[in-house]
């Protein structure tokens, strides 16, 4: 096979040569030369240089065109041109080309010379630089992303075309799209929020503007923000020959200051690149101290090796993975840091670097041999002193060797060898070792240039590095003597200089200079060539480095280094005048997570070195994409060689059409080698800089010794972005951001770039840091709430970096909201008495350290409560002030009642509706009893100002999720119908929409590249879910005028639902079904399919595209099944759908089936509904069986058949007859603007929002005055138009019993609603779920509950959820709740999660029947709080919530703690070993901190 591959290949060779233009004939002068990149892009010029190499001929008019396919586009370019001067050309190249087809520069000669050539040309589409800013590298769920847009030509010339922008998700869905975005600057702006529940992992945004495109990623995680960073310090490798491996550890908090606690050091190997260990063994070393911030760890070579026996570690490219945690000794708080170690042999390392792979005989070669440690530092000291030997061969016929030579290291590490290669060698391979060691050998091997009359050229610099506007010098050797030589400078993928210089005849050498400027940054490749007397062309070439790419210099600087929270501050930017300045300002903790996301020059840099021409492989295929050019050393000059004339050109990135002889040597057809040496790119190791601790000012706090210092401000403000905005530089070119430093104790870290019409992009070369610190500041640890009667502690820490030892006062100020505890020391079993008024305690704080203290507080009222406390000391003070949460005992309750208003158009409409309040006389929780009164002029109001929060329940399954999602569809449809919309509605529904998007796409089953389903769980699901995908593709398809939904997802759910559909026209369900009357009794067929039809249709409204699914066919066979099982059809929820997907598929069958729904409706009191019967009569909420709750919503199926009924009149034209339905469903509405559950609400506010705005008029014009029976002081007056119509007025109750009476006057319809909530703490008794929850075990620090829940209607639920409450103080380890899921056990368990506020767990159950389903979930302490009051845990069928069970759990040793019990460092706990030291403690703490106070107001007075 290889000999016919052969064969094959010489007669390619050959064939190729036989029907090739004839070249030139050798021994006969050339007399043109034009050469030009290879790469030709769109909307770049194509500059050319042109030679006239016959000295004879007279001017030359050259034309140049580039050909499409083999036809002119574009507009041809022409010169004239005379022998003994380069000249060059600029060919313009349309914009529009495109890739796929072949494009060739064709050339033209006529006058004094006539010829025309042509040569092949390579496409890349890249013609300008796209660049994307975000504020940040990676966000947390419901944060905003912002960023920035800007194009750049290879000038960094701004290019103010239209930009199209993307945000991808993990998994690939499209799920923003923004088009045609511009701006007069260049710069295009904007923001996205992410969805409080997105899918993790990494997104990203693709730019697209002028044909080029390019991705920035972010990172979407839950994190919390770093305080303190870890940082590890040890050798990058470890060698066998060591018998320790010694390292050290530091923590630093981000504003500069060392973290006292403790570290954890673990080691285990890794294969790099790969994510699999060898082997999970691994060396644990705990605790270290930290000492000023830092600990220090040794690991034996024994350990090391220990860790896998089965191979020698340091011959497999094995690493040893070294991993610190930290913990904080105040909190407990943990931070990581990792670095990888090789392990090796050896830890020197030699390598040959820009080092040509060919040599000219007759001229010297040079090569570079660069030493260092393994990790490519440099060596130091001794290590320098010891040789390299240099060993030389000539191939296996060449000449015989030299000995070998030793070679001195030089200060820089580079090695410098530069070598006469005898004439009769056909290569040179050069091979070092240091110090005589063989697992330091590095060898390369270069071949002789080729050249038929035996002539070579040599270019070399002395200036390898310039900067742009000084001249860099240049040296051309030959070995026969030349009369000129010709010369171009490429930079940026085109030649920007071509010259001539004319050489003393008889001269070997010449040297000359050239300009640069900042179009040659940050590289330029120079060519330079020769005509010899027979035509053959001599030439050479090489890459040096011109910094100064940046024509529009940009700095930027704080006024200051170090500033406190709340001082003003200034950004100074210094920029062209009249540049766009954007500013960016983060918390360096931001910087701690993830980098990646700015705009920096290195950024910049890299992407202009992409339009080098011989860095471009857009034409080659295979394994060459491999072989990209690495970065090179900037010190070091880079040849640009080849075998020949042809590879060199080639090499350069250029091509070039002569008459000339450009000597190409022929393959020697020899088997092709896999392996390629290359330049290694340069390491460099960034060491971790700490922040100078700069001592305090003696007088920082600015008082008197003589008493305690005022506390001036509290800090409350703590962004992580602080600054991202834009500016005009002035005519100085300075733009200063004026602002007021947060409150974060941090370091800011700044970046800015500028864009100037003139001159460009800029971009700062480095970053500024400011240093936002207290030298003294305090800050709180606090509980997120605790209930009602119990106690809990207020932490404070204060942290004292000044320079001497203090002792501060730290003063927790009172409110009525609490009362302080002080503890009777005397027995430690005693019960805190309660007081009044400020507290405070006296703490030694030495100097750079931090010192704690807490103090017991027992809450005395419902709500939010101040928490303010100060530290002071004679020389400084500080102040912070937080919200502690305070809710009521027990299980809260609520019940709502809404009531139309209808006065007509009359002008003097006047009716009365009572109120009737009530709440339990048993069981009541006292002070918890609230109620309200509110208006709106809008059927829709209440829903457009509840957006957020339409249900009190939660949403973890595909389903539920939803709710965030299609209410505001339906409500922006009904603002837009009536004129209503505003932009802060409209930023607010469309936001949740984005929002709701983005977390649906979590719930998806790619089922293969072309279907999509959607299931409660997502991937823990065995199947996606037919009713489930059809509600997505109803709400996706109605949401198309709003937000950008990928039309992919669209077509591969519909598919996907096709391929669910059974020849009968049945769409099956492979799912569970959580939604219990989607089953319908024997009818589930029918609803499934009326379900699955009618988002069909909702589908095919939207437009055509290519993506778009053809639904004809399935809604055929759907129509035919369900007019097929019309007449036999009784179940009201059937038939009620059956009715909605006919009406909508426009059946033939549509009316008959009206008919048949209408008749099935219930009518009271000028309302009409469907209901499917049963008891209409609410539980008792507590045991006093006496009370009911005077109002109660009806069951959630009455709800969503009514609305399908409405819709239905709606599809028929029918506003009239369809008013009494919609006042039944207007009236059966939560406080929230919602029902009782998911669909009810979807499908409720769907047809209240497309009814309302077909029947809404004008006219609004009533007042509706309120007064109680049981309060005759209290009245209260609404005023109701069309101006304030969709605004919610609402007004408190004072009295929460009696009969309320509102009585509305004037015209028009408005929306009347009751709302009271209430806490009970008795168990709720109902007969559809028994629940049982037991403590199993429970100390002091953590609390274990049992919950057993049994569904006992008969058969299975639908989705049962099951939340479990968690004491106060308390938390549930993720961990635990990923446990429960994973129980084998627990096979319908489907998610567990934490509620937003991280008191309940919430459990997700496919369903319950029963048999009971029990669950066992641990509890942990996280912050001090005694006397917990009980634990409520409830179940309930999510989609019949009216189905459902409570229960409470209490530990007996958690509600009998005592504050100082679960507080070590409480005043008055701290010592409890004894009546004796306790009071003294106390006594001590009470005198200190009241003689302070009385030093502070005898100083004051």
């Amino acid at each position: 096979m290889r000999g016919l591959l052969l064969l094959c290949g010489v007669l390619g060779c050959a064939l190729a040569q036989r029907d090739a233009t004839p070249g030139p004939t050798p021994g006969t002068p050339g007399t043109f030369l034009i050469m030009a990149p290879k790469v030709v892009r769109p909307g770049r010029p194509l500059t050319m240089s042109v030679s006239i190499l016959d000295p004879a001929a007279a001017s030359v008019r050259v034309t140049a065109t580039l050909l499409q396919n083999g036809r002119p586009t574009g507009t041809p370019v022409s010169g004239d041109f005379s022998p003994g001067a380069e000249g060059t050309l600029d060919l313009v190249v349309p914009t529009d080309l495109t890739a796929g087809n072949a494009y060739k520069l064709q050339v033209e000669g006529t006058g004094g010379l006539t010829f025309t050539e042509e040569k092949d040309l390579t496409f890349n589409s890249k013609s300008s630089s796209i660049f994307v800013q975000t504020d940040k590298g990676k966000y947390k769920p419901g944060q905003t992303v912002k960023m920035r847009a800007l194009a750049v030509d290879a000038e960094l010339k701004t290019k103010k075309e239209l930009f199209d922008i993307d945000i991808f998700d993990p998994q690939g869905n499209k799920i923003v799209q923004w088009r045609g975005l511009q701006n007069d600057d260049g710069l295009v702006e904007k923001q996205f929020p992410l969805s409080d529940q997105p899918l993790l992992g990494e997104w990203k945004i693709v730019a697209m503007s002028g044909g080029d495109q390019v991705e920035q990623p972010f990172g979407v995680e839950e994190y919390v923000l770093p305080k303190f960073e870890v940082t590890i310090s040890t050798n990058s490798f470890f060698i066998k020959t060591e018998d320790n491996l010694h390292g050290t550890f530091n923590a630093k908090y981000t504003y500069g200051k060392n973290v006292e606690g403790q570290g954890k050091v673990t080691a285990m190997l890794r294969n790099p690149g790969s994510p699999f260990r060898p082997t999970d063994n691994r060396i644990e070393l705990r605790p270290v101290d930290l000492t000023d911030g830092s600990g220090s760890f040794q690991l034996s070579r024994g350990d090391i090796e220990g860790l896998y026996h089965y191979t020698d570690l340091y011959y497999g490219g094995y690493q040893l993975e070294l991993i610190v945690e930290v913990t904080e000794g105040l909190t407990g708080n943990t931070q990581q840091a990792t670095k990888e170690l090789d392990l090796v042999q050896t830890k020197y390392k030699l390598e040959f670097f820009n080092t040509p792979d060919n040599f000219k005989p007759g001229l010297q070669y040079t090569a570079y041999v660069r030493t260092s440690y393994h990790d490519g530092t440099p060596m130091l000291g001794m290590d320098l002193s010891r040789p390299v030997t240099l060993t030389k061969r000539y191939g296996y016929d060449g000449p015989t060797p030299p000995p070998a030579e030793e070679l001195t290291i030089p200060s820089s590490g580079v090695i410098k060898i530069v070598m006469d290669v005898p004439s009769t060698a056909s290569s040179v391979s050069l091979s070092v070792t240091y110090n005589d060691m063989s697992e330091t050998a590095s060898s390369h091997t270069a071949n002789k240039a080729e050249s038929p009359s035996s002539s070579y050229i040599q270019v070399t610099t002395s200036t390898p590095e310039v900067t742009a506007g000084e001249t860099a010098q240049f040296t051309v050797r030959s070995t026969t003597p030349i009369a000129y030589f010709s010369y171009q400078v490429l930079s940026r993928g085109n030649i920007v200089v071509a010259g001539r210089v004319d050489v003393t005849p008889e001269d070997t050498l010449k040297s000359f200079t050239v300009p640069t400027d900042a179009q040659m940054a940050p590289s330029s490749r120079m060519v330079v060539y020769w005509m010899t007397d027979t035509g053959e062309i001599c030439n050479d070439g090489l890459s040096y480095t011109v910094k100064g790419a940046f024509e529009n210099q940009v700095s930027l600087s704080y006024d200051k280094d170090r500033a406190e929270p709340a001082e003003d501050i200034a950004v100074t930017v210094r920029a062209d005048p009249d540049s766009l300045v954007a500013l960016l300002t983060v918390d360096q903790s931001v910087l701690l997570l993830a980098s990646g996301n700015d705009i920096t020059q290195d950024k910049v840099l890299a992407e202009l070195d992409q339009y080098d021409p011989a860095e471009d492989s857009s034409n080659s295929g295979g394994p060459e994409i491999m072989w990209r050019r690495r970065k090179r050393s900037i010190w070091w000059p880079m040849p640009t060689s080849g075998e020949d004339a042809h590879s060199v050109f080639e090499n350069a990135g250029v091509i070039v059409i002569t008459d000339a002889l450009v000597f190409q040597k022929q393959p020697d057809y020899s088997w092709p080698s896999f392996g390629r040496g290359g330049v290694e790119e340069d390491v460099f190791m960034r060491e971790m800089v700490p922040l100078a601790d700069s001592a305090p000012d003696s007088d920082m706090g600015g008082g008197s010794s003589g008493g305690l210092q005022e506390v001036k401000r509290v800090r409350s403000f703590f962004p992580e972005t602080w600054l991202w905005t834009n500016a005009t530089a002035g005519a100085d070119g300075t733009a200063v951001f004026s602002s007021t430093v947060p409150d974060t104790i941090t370091s800011w870290v700044a970046s800015a770039f500028a864009l100037n019409d003139v001159s460009g992009l800029g971009v700062a070369d480095t970053p500024a840091s400011m240093e936002a610190f207290r030298p003294f500041f305090v800050s709180l640890n606090l509980p997120y709430s605790v209930v009602n009667k119990e106690e809990t502690a207020i932490q404070a820490l204060v942290f004292n970096y000044m320079d001497v030892d203090m002792d501060v006062t730290v003063t927790l100020k009172g409110d009525s909201g609490f009362r302080h505890l002080v503890m009777d020391t005397n027995d430690v079993n005693a019960i805190g008495s309660e007081v009044e008024g400020d507290q405070a305690v006296v703490l030694t704080v030495p100097a750079g350290s931090s010192r704690s203290k807490s103090f017991p507080i027992l809450p005395k009222h419902f709500g939010a409560i101040p928490i303010k406390v100060m530290a002071q000391s004679t020389l400084a003070a500080d102040a912070v002030e937080r919200q502690l949460l305070v809710e009521p005992e027990g299980e809260q309750k609520e019940y709502t009642k809404s009531f139309i208003l209808d006065l007509g158009d009359s002008g003097n409409g006047d009716i009365t509706k009572d109120m009737y309040l009530s709440v339990p006389t048993n069981g009541l929780v006292a002070g918890s009893a609230y109620a309200r009164v509110s208006v709106m002029g809008d059927m829709m109001g209440s829903t457009i100002s509840g957006l957020d929060s339409l249900l009190q329940m939660p949403y973890g399954c595909g389903e539920q999720t939803m709710i965030t999602f299609a209410p505001n569809v339906y409500v922006m449809h009904y603002l837009n119908e009536t004129n209503q919309v505003t932009p802060e509605i409209e930023d607010k529904a469309l936001k949740f929409m984005g929002a709701g998007y983005q977390r649906e796409l979590t719930y998806t089953k790619d089922d293969t590249h072309t279907l999509m389903s959607f299931s409660a769980f997502g991937s823990n699901d065995p199947s996606g879910s037919t009713w489930l995908s059809a509600f997505v593709l109803k709400s996706f398809s109605q949401a198309v005028d709003y937000i950008y939904i990928d039309p992919k997802v669209l077509a591969k759910t519909v598919r996907w639902l096709m391929n669910q559909q059974l020849d009968t026209g049945v769409f099956s369900e492979p799912g569970n079904v959580i939604h219990k009357e989607m089953q319908g009794g024997l009818s589930s067929d029918v609803t499934m399919t009326s379900y699955v039809l009618a988002a069909l249709m909702e589908y095919d409204k939207i437009a055509a595209d290519s993506d778009k699914v053809d639904v004809t066919r399935a809604k055929e066979r759907a129509v035919a099944f369900l007019e097929g099982r019309l007449d036999r059809e009784t179940d009201v929820y059937t038939i009620v759908t059956m009715t909605y997907a006919l009406t909508l598929a426009g059946s033939s069958q549509k009316d008959a089936a009206f008919q048949k729904m209408d008749s099935l409706a219930t009518t009271d009191g000028g309302q009409k509904y469907w209901t499917k019967g049963g008891t209409a009569t609410p539980p008792p909420v507590s045991d006093d069986l006496m009370w009911r709750p005077p109002y109660h919503n009806p069951p959630s199926a009455d709800v969503e058949m009514t609305a399908y009924a409405l819709l239905t009149y709606l599809a028929r034209d029918s506003l009239i007859d369809g008013m009494p339905i919609m006042k039944w469903l207007t009236e059966q509405r939560n406080a929230y603007g919602g029902y009782s559950s998911t669909q009810d609400t979807v499908v409720g506010l769907q047809a209240l929002a497309y009814f309302a705005a077909a029947v809404r008029a004008g006219g609004l014009d009533m007042t509706v005055t309120i007064t109680s029976s049981t309060d005759s002081t209290f009245s209260h007056t609404f005023t109701i138009n069309d101006q304030n119509a969709i605004v919610l007025q609402q007004v408190e109750i004072p009295n929460v019993s009696g009969t309320l009476t509102a009585r509305a006057q004037g015209q028009g319809m408005g929306l009347l609603q009751l709302f009271v909530r209430y806490n009970v703490d008795m168990v709720e008794s109902v007969p559809s779920f028994a629940l049982r929850a037991t403590v199993q075990n429970s100390d002091t620090n953590s609390v274990t509950c049992e919950a057993c829940g049994t569904y006992q209607l008969g058969g299975s639920s639908g989705m049962a959820v099951m939340e479990i409450g968690i004491p106060s103080g308390f938390f549930v380890e993720d961990a635990d709740l990923m446990a429960l899921v994973a129980n084998q056990n627990l096979p319908t368990l489907k998610r567990a999660e934490r509620s937003t506020d991280n008191k309940r767990a919430v459990l997700y159950f496919d369903e319950m029947n029963a048999n009971p389903t029990c669950v066992t979930l641990t509890s942990h302490r996280s912050m001090p709080v005694a006397k917990t009051q009980p634990s409520v845990v409830k179940v309930y069928d999510y989609y019949k919530p009216e189905d459902k069970a409570s229960n409470i759990y209490q530990s007996d040793t958690l509600k009998n703690t005592n504050i100082c019990d679960v507080c070590a460092d409480c005043t008055g706990c701290r010592t409890r070993q004894g009546p004796r030291s306790a009071a003294a403690a106390l006594a001590m703490d009470t005198f200190l901190g009241v003689m302070l106070l009385l030093l502070t107001r005898l100083f004051v007075r």
